[in-house]
């Protein structure tokens, strides 16, 4: 290859636009012997990513593996002692009187909160013997309808850019302090 055939390859693996007959011929050439002096610089690039493909275990890995799997096939199992069994079933059977007597609690309290409810007293104050007719408040126009609920959400939107802003500007403070 030419180095301006080369020079193209390098701008377009940095593209992210080579394939991977492109990749391999760059690496081919990087760790190669006469690759030109202003490509020189790409040249530890290319020899890391060859170094990086070559195995990494020593010569004895596999069978070191292979022992250690064995030795562990050979070892007995673990059997749990009767003092660690009646442990765990004392757990079991505390957990299960735990959740039992959380539940009665809530039963209970759900059922004085119902009790409550039901004799709550009624508000029979100057509003309720007025006798307002709500009806003349309700909106029946659509376009009267669109304009309280652009005006609701506007005033949403302002109150959410604010926030954003406000919490904005305390993070770009505290970065600030952070990176003096």
């Amino acid at each position: 290859m030419t180095d301006k055939e080369i020079k193209s390859l390098v701008a377009r693996y940095f593209d992210g636009e080579t394939t991977l007959a492109e990749e391999q011929s760059l690496r081919d050439y990087f760790t190669g012997p006469a690759v030109a002096a202003e490509l020189e610089e790409y040249r530890p690039l290319f020899a890391y990513f060859a170094a990086a493909r070559q195995p990494q275990t020593s010569a004895d890995f596999e069978a070191r593996l292979l022992e250690r799997l064995e030795a562990e096939a050979a070892a007995p199992p673990v059997v749990a002692t009767p003092v660690r069994r009646l442990l765990r079933t004392w757990q079991k059977v505390a957990a299960v009187l735990l959740l039992l007597g959380a539940s009665l609690y809530t039963i209970h309290q759900c059922s004085r909160w119902t009790e409550a409810q039901a004799t709550a007293p009624t508000y029979n104050g100057p509003v309720a013997a007025a006798g307002i007719d709500w009806s003349k408040y309700e909106v029946t126009d659509e376009a009267e309808a669109l304009a309280i609920t652009r005006a609701a959400l506007g005033a949403t939107s302002k109150k959410l850019n604010q926030n954003s802003r406000r919490a904005a500007t305390s993070v770009h403070a505290q970065l600030t302090k952070v990176l003096q």
